[in-house]
């Protein structure tokens, strides 16, 4: 997807950086807005929902 995004025009920020929870590009699109492009693994979105791991919205 990066590349695809690239090829329209985008510019990638920072390198893409792989986490435990997936891996996370820094991006921006032509005009310069930045945007982030997260790929998850494993547990998925759940893995990082604080109100998955018990904690309680402010």
């Amino acid at each position: 997807m990066v590349a695809r995004l690239r090829e329209r025009g985008a510019t990638l920020d920072r390198e893409v950086k792989q986490r435990d929870q997936g891996r996370i590009a820094n991006m921006a699109d032509a005009f310069g807005n930045g945007f982030d492009l997260i790929e998850f693994s494993g547990s998925g979105y759940d893995g990082v929902s604080r109100f998955e791991r018990g904690l309680t919205r402010a």
